[in-house]
């Protein structure tokens, strides 16, 4: 009885033991891949799982840990019973088309990838999302992207040619039209005022605009566009027409900790008419940039150009060079504020003989995203300083621009590729320059749609 009473006692801890491993592991969480993929789940099972806290980073580490796995095929269907669930997770969203894509199921990926695309996410992306977006999306489609799109801008404008229809010129003495009045005196009077009288140009005025955007996206660090775009004016008056081709060529380097290089080249011919046929021209243009972002913060960027532009016409040759620095502040998602100051140098020679001159602006904007629109107010305001004096004043002269706009954007939630935007703007010039008139005021309104990707 010794003998058996030893092996009672031995047998009684192990049956305890057991017991209790075996209520630790029924009380365990299951694995959730095998849960959500079986046939026909238990109901025990299934109740277990919904004991765990289902956030979406706890769905998105079972897609990942099953993708690691080399089960596609199970992540896929849990991905999509998350979407479900969370369909504003920008997060699940790529998850779900990762898996999509890892089973060989573009289509699939390609509709949550649309999703992501859509204005009500779109604002929430950050530039990872938005680059693995992009490596998703070339891992079926290729990096080169096709998308086409047409922008039709209409509106009034006091002057279709911005000049003055009435002003009076006095001769300033010393200027060059005063020295030569009073060389040939029998033909002029150098004390007499000089007024001029043109026919009215205001009307609606109308540009259409056509482009098709060749865009490369990878998910690299560089992205590409080049775009071919054309253009026609056609105004209410006659006489006032114009059309034109650009191509424009744009790359942006990804630097770390959200810092970003943008360097565009672009070059255009095109002609206009000023509803004087004399005053008709053809001109060409080129023009390259480069700008650098630097984020200071999640809210808070700075933002620094450098560009230069040359214009030939077959009475102008402007050459011109600007340095621009802005302060981008997002204090909150639907509200964005700028501030920013530039410096240009104009230089210009031809028949033309016109000055060059020096400028400095300020300008100032903030954006607010409301449930039904979107409001950007602007405002801009140069001080330019002349080189050389015009013919008729004596010294170089300085003038002042004010220029104060809105532009006001409607959401299209259901018209994802349309775009309207409603824009006024009020414009004022402290010059001596009488051509120039002084305050003008323009309202436009401009349609754009965006095609799908021809691809």
């Amino acid at each position: 009885m010794r003998g058996s009473g030893q092996v009672g006692g031995c047998l009684l801890p192990a049956v305890i033991g057991s017991v209790l491993f075996l209520i630790s592991f029924v009380s365990w969480p299951m694995p959730q891949a095998a849960a959500v993929t079986a046939a026909e789940p238990q109901p025990a099972s299934a109740s277990l799982v919904r004991s765990v806290p289902q956030t979406a980073a706890w769905f998105m580490e079972l897609v990942r840990h099953l993708l690691h796995q080399g089960r596609n095929g199970e992540s896929y269907q849990l991905a999509q019973l998350a979407v479900a669930r969370f369909p504003q997770s920008p997060d699940l969203r790529l998850g779900a088309a990762y898996a999509a894509i890892a089973s060989g199921r573009c289509r699939l990926a390609d509709r949550h990838l649309a999703v992501l695309r859509d204005r009500k996410l779109a604002g929430g992306l950050t530039r990872d999302h938005r680059r693995q977006h992009d490596m998703l999306r070339a891992q079926c489609h290729g990096p080169w992207q096709r998308i086409p799109a047409i922008e039709i801008t209409a509106g009034y404008r006091p002057s279709l040619s911005d000049r003055a229809q009435q002003f009076e010129i006095r001769l300033e003495p010393g200027s060059r039209l005063h020295g030569l009045c009073i060389r040939l005196r029998g033909l002029c009077d150098p004390d007499c005022r000089f007024s001029r009288s043109a026919a009215r140009d205001s009307g609606i005025d109308m540009w259409t605009q056509f482009r098709l955007a060749h865009r490369y996206r990878a998910g690299t660090a560089w992205d590409a566009d080049i775009t071919p775009l054309i253009f026609h004016r056609q105004p209410s008056r006659s006489g006032h027409q114009g059309q034109g081709a650009i191509l424009r060529a744009e790359a942006r380097r990804h630097l770390q900790a959200g810092r970003q290089l943008h360097l565009l080249g672009e070059t255009g011919v095109a002609s206009f008419r000023q509803g004087d046929p004399a005053l008709a021209f053809s001109q060409s243009h080129r023009r390259v940039r480069a700008a650098y972002a630097m984020l200071h913060t999640a809210r808070l960027s700075s933002h620094f150009g450098h560009g230069r532009t040359w214009v030939r016409s077959r009475w102008l040759d402007l050459r011109q060079r600007r340095h621009d620095y802005r302060l981008h502040i997002q204090p909150h998602a639907l509200l964005s504020l700028w501030a920013g100051v530039a410096a240009e140098r104009a230089s210009q020679s031809g028949s033309g003989r016109l000055a060059g001159s020096r400028s400095r602006i300020r300008l100032v904007g903030a954006q607010r995203r409301f449930p039904l629109a979107t409001l950007t107010l602007w405002q801009e305001i140069r001080h330019r300083r002349f080189t050389a004096p015009l013919s008729y004043l004596a010294a170089p002269h300085r003038a002042t621009t004010r220029l104060t706009g809105f532009d006001l954007a409607p959401n299209l939630p259901n018209r994802p590729n349309l775009k309207v935007v409603v824009s006024f703007s009020y414009r004022r010039i402290s010059s001596p320059d009488v051509a120039k008139p002084k305050s003008t005021k323009t309202l436009m309104i401009t349609f754009g749609y965006t095609f799908r990707n021809t691809r």
